[in-house]
């Protein structure tokens, strides 16, 4: 009651982040028998005016709750989502209403920007999963949020201007040609120095080369390393298919360019790449890697900043500038 007097009084709210909440919106046992009835979401978020929305770590009654909650903020543009738990695993829970159906479809035709994450990780099964789940059927779990995720970026794909994707998942199943407007894509590559990425990079050539946007004006691809850059095995990565890509891409849009961002994770903790290679080592590497891009004066940038910091042009010329990509 006393978050729901609070928000009532901010009707102007354009930005709202959740993170690590439960959103129950199931009834009471104690309240079954009274014919009560639950309020709606927009009764507890009265944010017409919404425009983006972050979700991390929130577990849901169901998936049908995770579409009620965005069918509330009709103004919606950016959306993030990381790591959602629903607990009606093996049904939708309660059917969406008639302008739920509605108000859905709409929401997601006008985003603009969307980052998906599905990084999830068996930790999450600890003492949290544990309160909301009776069993842990982990199997299960992640093929229903795999077909959620399928469904989100399927149906924003006509709209998005920038997209970002966070997995280890094969982008196999994603059809990148309905995304027809896109102008700003992101990719990381987690886990570079194992197999468990494997998934996601044998198949990223070939969604970027189905990108048939030709206002794609920035592709960032972030690795996450854990050794030295010479030590790293970069032949896990497809660079000839990368390299033609990249070629392709540019004949679309001369304006296109491409960062190479590098994540160095020492004892499981981000740090600057600077403890695993220098911008020069990465710039090196770059130019054997990708001769026909470079060759053809393809925009190529190295940052040894994870996300945000300077960025060096070793294509078509050496140039420093201090960039940011989403």
């Amino acid at each position: 009651m006393l978050l729901r007097d609070i928000f009532s009084r901010l009707r102007r709210v354009q930005s709202l982040d959740l993170n690590a909440v439960d959103i129950d919106a199931s009834l009471p046992s104690q309240f079954a028998d009274l014919d009560a009835e639950l309020l709606p979401f927009s009764d507890l978020f009265p944010f017409p005016e919404l425009r983006e929305l972050r979700l991390s770590s929130v577990i849901f009654n169901s998936r049908n709750d995770i579409m009620r909650l965005l069918a509330v903020f009709p103004r919606l543009c950016r959306l993030t989502a990381s790591e959602l738990l629903w607990q009606g695993r093996g049904t939708n829970g309660t059917p969406l209403g008639p302008a739920e159906r509605e108000s859905v479809p709409r929401m997601l035709i006008n985003l603009k920007a969307l980052w998906i994450s599905t990084s999830m990780r068996r930790s999450w099964s600890g003492q949290r999963i544990k309160r909301s789940f009776a069993t842990a059927d982990w199997a299960t779990y992640v093929a229903d949020y795999r077909r959620l995720v399928l469904q989100l970026l399927h149906d924003t794909a006509p709209t998005v201007e920038q997209l970002c994707i966070t997995t280890a998942d094969s982008l196999a199943e994603v059809d990148s040609r309905l995304y027809t407007c896109v102008r700003d894509v992101k990719l990381l590559f987690r886990n570079l120095d194992s197999r468990s990425h494997l998934p996601f990079s044998a198949a990223a050539p070939t969604f970027l080369s189905r990108l048939a946007s030709r206002d794609l004006t920035v592709l960032t691809l972030c690795f996450q390393v854990s050794m030295t850059w010479t030590n790293t095995n970069w032949s896990l990565v497809d660079w000839p298919a990368i390299d033609d890509v990249l070629v392709r891409l540019h004949r679309q849009n001369t304006d296109f360019k491409v960062i190479f961002r590098i994540t160095c994770v020492v004892g499981n903790q981000p740090t600057l790449l600077g403890r695993c290679a220098s911008s020069a080592d990465v710039a090196k590497g770059l130019t054997d890697f990708l001769p026909s891009a470079t060759g053809t004066h393809v925009r190529v940038g190295v940052s040894a900043y994870s996300m945000t910091g300077p960025v060096f042009y070793i294509s078509p010329s050496g140039e420093l500038l201090d960039e940011h990509s989403i």
